[in-house]
């Protein structure tokens, strides 16, 4: 696996300043001591949200009508225009282009608070903001961003992000679509189909992802381009305004189909060739935003589910009293809390500068679709018969949640992104601390400091914590961690590169991954909260014993996956749909 990696440069490093993510540590078995202080706004931002959001809450709760969205299969053009208005719709573009200038942990809480009213209108938000005028936002030239960033601030426009494809899915870097350049006319003609383009039918401007032919120095390659693309260029055609769908069904999610569309090449985002990096770092974006969605409606479940369950009574006695019920409620308040803390723990580490966050972003993503899933399951098994009613909303959540588990990177694809990206990290430094082994006479002192740095990038960290009420859960994530990377070498040393091929050990790995840094999360805000409290447990109320509640729940979760690593049932299960496909 490591014969194909690309090589780095490994020089002396202080080891107490992390030069990999928090999360691409966790392969090494380390706990960066950067999870603390959790990071939080400026009180004038702060006060500046919690602001807006309660003109937010005050505009959804008397415009936004989620039966009538669902029903109708439509957003109506007022509350577009509302949202506009309030500036919700250009939150994060900079004021000097007519924006808030928001940071990314305010949007989460705008977006929170849209998700508990209606999850079509939030997936409508995410696709425009979060992905939709993200490139423009981070890879436009001055002149683009002066031509389009003022008319989407206002909401005059809605823009959308155009990647999916009827053969390409989670593979971004196999879009079919092309682009070819005219030199005489300084244009590109693209040609190709869209599908499931969320805003797609309405949108006034797309980002698109097509090949195009690119001088690499090697030879003429096929590589993606980013481009923007507007309705109004001839080629440009919708073949499916809104296709008909189970979830958020209240967003448009249209078919496109480009024949040799002229877009001028001053349209391109970023550099000719490196619009597969426009697009994952966007989707980055995207996937933490995806949490604040989460959060909205977990939140919502906990508060309506608590109270069902003191006034519900059977069998002589309240549902709260069953122990069944006991551990789904502990289990639903754990979860909300920790979709909470990992989404606006990795958005203020963005906020506050942390450049990497690839990982961080897919793994609040997967955690937080997959929480979300499991509480309106235990939701609706709480209000029995209730919940398949629609005076209920829990079949119209269970609907618009669902497709979170898909959008941007299926679940599925996405642990094997944390857990391949992760891993390739450590097989890099040990092929580096084999190439210095190699060379070691050749450059003895440089040699010695590569080994002390290396070593000290493996060697497990100590969690230090403010609050001595949360020593013993930091002790078991310090534990655990280690755990992680004792078997990411396992791995390493048993499969080498046949690893790519190990799907199910790899996704092992990944759901240990997410909840190491999902606790670490957990952690982080808990103590927090006890500092500003100065350990007055009483300020804190059920959060602390929420917090260490979730904190075993979830590392007993990690260390029983890792302990099943290399079940011999995979090869057979493996076997089985082979057998079963082969007899079709």
């Amino acid at each position: 696996m490591t014969e194909n990696m690309p090589p780095i440069d490994v020089v002396p490093h202080d080891h107490n300043t992390p030069i990999l993510s928090i999360a691409k540590q966790l392969f090494f078995g380390r706990i960066d001591p950067a999870i603390t202080p959790y990071p939080r706004p400026s009180l004038e931002e702060k006060e500046r949200t919690d602001l807006f959001c309660h003109k937010l809450r005050q505009f959804c709760e008397a415009h936004i009508d989620p039966q009538e969205i669902d029903r109708e299969s439509k957003i109506p053009a007022n509350v577009i225009e509302g949202l506009g208005k309030l500036g919700l719709l250009g939150m994060t573009i900079p004021q000097n282009y007519g924006g808030l200038g928001m940071s990314l942990t305010a949007y989460c809480k705008a977006l929170e608070v849209v998700s508990q009213r209606c999850g079509s209108t939030s997936a409508f938000l995410t696709a425009h903001q979060s992905i939709g005028f993200k490139a423009l936002l981070l890879f436009g030239t001055p002149e683009q961003k002066e031509k389009w960033l003022p008319r989407i601030a206002t909401g005059e426009i809605v823009a959308s992000f155009a990647l999916t494809e009827p053969n390409v899915g989670s593979d971004a870097n196999a879009v079919e679509t092309f682009a070819e350049y005219d030199a005489a006319k300084n244009v590109f003609y693209i040609t190709g189909k869209k599908q499931w383009i969320t805003n797609g039918s309405f949108a006034k401007i797309f980002t698109v992802m097509a090949k195009t032919d690119v001088d690499t120095g090697q030879g003429v390659k096929q590589r993606v381009t980013a481009f923007i693309v507007t309705p109004d260029m001839p080629g440009f055609k919708i073949t499916t305004p809104a296709l008909d769908k189970f979830g958020i069904r209240g967003v448009q999610s249209t078919s496109l189909e480009f024949d040799r569309m002229e877009v001028p090449a001053e349209n391109i985002l970023g550099k000719i060739g490196e619009g597969l990096k426009v697009a994952l770092t966007v989707l980055n974006y995207g996937r933490i935003t995806i949490g604040a969605g989460c959060a909205g409606p977990a939140k919502i479940l906990v508060d309506h589910t608590f109270k069902y369950a003191r006034e519900r009574h059977q069998f002589n006695q309240p549902l709260s009293n069953f122990g069944l019920v006991k551990n789904k409620l502990s289990t639903l308040a754990a979860l909300a809390y920790a979709i909470d803390a990992v989404t606006y723990f990795t958005a203020g580490k963005v906020d506050h500068g942390q450049k990497d966050f690839m990982l961080e972003a897919a793994i609040v993503k997967v955690f937080s679709t997959e929480a979300l899933w499991k509480m309106i399951f235990e939701t609706m098994q709480i209000f029995g018969g209730k919940a398949m009613f629609n005076d209920k909303p829990y079949q119209l959540l269970m609907r618009d949640c669902r497709p979170g588990m898909i959008v941007e990177g299926s679940n599925e694809v996405m642990n094997l992104f944390i857990s391949m990206n992760g891993i390739k990290e450590v097989g890099v430094h040990l092929k580096q601390m084999l190439q210095s082994t190699k060379s070691f006479w050749e450059s003895k002192d440089q040699v010695r400091e590569n080994w002390k740095y290396l070593f000290n990038l493996f060697w497990p960290s100590n969690l230090e914590l403010y609050s001595p009420y949360l020593q013993k859960e930091a002790e078991s994530l310090t534990q655990t961690t280690a755990c992680l990377g004792e078997s990411v070498l396992k791995l390493l040393w048993r499969y080498g590169d046949l690893l790519v091929q190990k799907q199910q050990d790899l996704e092992r790995i990944s759901l240990a991954a997410i909840h190491i840094y999902v606790t670490a999360a957990v952690l982080s805000k808990m103590d927090s909260d006890l500092e500003r409290a100065h350990d007055k447990i009483d300020l804190i109320g059920c959060d602390l014993e929420t917090t260490k509640f979730f904190c075993r729940y979830s590392l007993k979760k990690a260390r029983q996956i890792l302990k099943d690593l290399f079940d011999p049932l995979d090869k057979v299960s493996e076997s089985l749909a082979d057998h079963l496909i082969a007899d079709l």
